[in-house]
């Protein structure tokens, strides 16, 4: 998630979680973030309500954000973080981290929030992060007969700066043990 959330410059995700979990997955979210990128993710807790979720974004200046909290807002706090979407909108991307419960109160009172996420919504599998030797070389295979690259080849454009990092480009950096370069750009 990291990885397309750092190589989509105004893009916005959801990432749904189980709702304890929120929390916990969206401040980790925005570590690896951090890692990945050239700038401090800013956290921004939604428990505050609508009104302060603005406040945050428009203090943020050029910074992408990490969104998490929000299970509190009913659907009145979404309506009203509807209205308030472009103090919220912005060059950066925005990552909302939210529960089941929380997602589906946005999908019916917040349709402008909605429909910029379109389909960039996914649901973290805690098992999936790890993959086999299999896996990890298969899901190479497939990166090099996309791109028509060999590894080198990646590795030397990315240091070069000739290549424009797409998501699979950072994909493919971290499984060759390269998530270095992703840091450089």
């Amino acid at each position: 998630m990291a990885l397309r959330v750092v190589a989509r410059p105004g893009a916005w995700f959801a990432l749904l979680a189980a709702e304890p979990e929120v929390t916990a997955v969206a401040d980790r979210l925005a570590e690896e973030i951090a890692m990945l990128g050239d700038t401090q993710p800013r956290r921004v807790d939604g428990g505050t309500g609508a009104v302060a979720i603005g406040a945050e974004a428009r203090g943020a200046g050029g910074r992408l954000l990490v969104i998490a909290g929000v299970e509190g807002l009913g659907a009145e706090g979404w309506r009203h973080l509807d209205l308030l979407r472009s103090q919220i909108v912005r060059d950066e991307p925005v990552v909302l981290v939210l529960s089941q419960r929380a997602f589906e109160r946005l999908m019916r009172n917040a349709p402008n929030i909605a429909s910029v996420l379109g389909g960039a919504v996914w649901t973290l599998d805690p098992t999936a992060e790890v993959l086999t030797e299999d896996e990890k070389e298969r899901r190479l295979r497939g990166l090099r007969a996309w791109s028509g690259l060999a590894d080198a080849e990646l590795v030397a454009r990315v240091e070069r700066g000739t290549l424009p990092l797409e998501p699979e480009h950072a994909e493919w950096l971290v499984l060759l043990g390269r998530g270095d370069l992703l840091a450089q750009r």
